[in-house]
């Protein structure tokens, strides 16, 4: 087997890659109704999942989880050589009962929410030196469990401040293998598959925070430093990534993020990328923004541009469906009606057109020309062309300009009508 290369205070570039053959995810309902509910597993309504304690409850949750991710794969407890595993309790109890049926050596993990991330740095090291083939990584919390250990019994009632952070109920494994996921694998795409080519290990960051509650600024400095000495190890830069991502930091733990973030940016005298849909973070931390919807640039400009000069519906849509200091307390935000188009059968015209209320013939049926307002400042939309009509995107339509734009949609074949606006008219 070929050398790995240790590379400068805290990371190892691996000779080989390490591939996740499969992974699996259970969660209860309250993070299933949260915006990545469509991409679990499986989804219990019961928090108890049919157990008499939240400890039980816990350990069955990570066993069914790894018992899923280990079926999807098509393998059995004996393909697996070792397991890498851990939770919240006290002496790894969840996954110590939860692996007990499972027969796999086990090593158990405390690392906090870290957890997964430690499992999987473990499990690659072990099998980059050989000590077998296919590792097992699971972690697993649970919201009650987890404030009986470290807060309070949420039977006591207890106010839960502003800063507090939500553990989630829910559990993920994965099983990581020295080869490649067959060609049919879940996790196996026309562009390959997920795979671990590195890691950098991370330090304890003190900063003084003392909130108990407040985890998300406890773990951002650690999260900041983990970040800035995997770019300085491996060479690299934030535009050499698609995507980095941190666990759930909460609101203050995420302003901290962000303001270490903007202090490395200025040391290492580079530009960070974000993929967000935070305008909040947006506002905060970016000179230009790009806005993008169906695999398409919709409006690109400097920041002030895109908040106060918006040219693009869909913009106009992401701004007006988030408060602001002028939102009253009842006041309803504004939604995006519909869902978005098809990548694998693009629509012919502008991708954002089904559920624009603005949309016009020419919309279903061209893409829509870029029309440019300063160096920065551009817009892809037919709204901005010199003979379409005047509209205030911010605004929304007129009776009047809904009577005519339900005639104009009218006027489109059943295949182009059918979708707009979530409806088929």
């Amino acid at each position: 087997m070929s050398k790995n290369l240790r590379l400068g205070a805290a990371s190892i570039a691996f000779s080989q890659p390490l591939y996740i053959e499969s992974a699996a995810s259970i969660v209860s309902q309250k993070e299933a109704d949260g915006p990545l509910g469509d991409l679990f597993d499986l989804i219990c309504e019961d928090p108890m999942f049919g157990c008499d304690t939240w400890e039980s409850a816990e350990s069955t949750l990570q066993k069914e989880t790894a018992t899923q991710a280990i079926s999807k794969a098509g393998l059995s407890s004996e393909d697996i050589h070792l397991m890498f595993a851990g939770d919240l309790l006290a002496q790894t109890s969840a996954t110590c009962f939860g692996s007990a049926g499972l027969g796999i050596p086990f090593y158990g993990l405390y690392g906090a929410c870290s957890t997964i991330g430690e499992a999987l740095s473990l499990g690659s090291l072990a099998l980059t030196a050989g000590f077998g083939t296919r590792v097992l990584c699971a972690t697993s919390s649970h919201f009650a469990s987890a404030e009986k250990e470290f807060r309070f019994p949420l039977g006591y009632g207890n106010q839960r401040p502003f800063s507090a952070t939500w553990t989630v109920t829910g559990s993920g494994a994965c099983i990581l293998s020295t080869s490649p996921p067959g060609e049919k694998a879940p996790l196996r795409s026309g562009k390959g598959c997920a795979a671990i080519t590195g890691l950098t290990a991370g330090r304890v960051m003190d900063y003084g925070l003392r909130d108990s509650m407040n985890m998300g600024g406890c773990m951002a400095p650690a999260a900041c430093d983990t970040i800035a000495r995997s770019f300085s190890d491996f060479g690299r830069t934030p535009s050499d990534y698609d995507a980095v991502f941190t666990g759930d930091l909460g609101i203050i733990g995420q302003k901290i993020l962000l303001d270490l973030l903007k202090e490395l940016r200025d040391k290492m005298n580079t530009s960070i990328i974000l993929i967000t849909h935070d305008l909040g973070v947006i506002a905060k931390m970016c000179d230009r923004v790009l806005v993008m919807y169906g695999g398409k640039v919709a409006e690109k400009g400097t920041v002030d541009e895109i908040f106060y000069e918006t040219a693009h519906p869909y913009t106009a849509g992401l701004i007006k469906s988030i408060a602001t200091l002028d939102t009253s307390k009842n006041q309803k935000l504004v939604p995006i009606d519909g869902t978005p188009p098809d990548l694998f059968a693009p629509p012919k015209g502008c991708p954002f057109a089904a559920r624009c209320e603005f949309a016009m013939k020419v919309c279903y049926e061209e893409q829509p020309e870029l029309h440019s307002f300063s160096d920065e400042h551009t817009c892809a939309c037919w709204l901005q062309h010199e003979y379409a009509p005047k509209v205030d995107i911010m605004k929304g339509l007129t009776e009047a300009q809904k009577q005519e734009e339900e005639e104009n949609v009218a006027a489109l074949p059943e295949e182009k009508r059918r979708g707009h606006h979530g409806k088929t008219n």
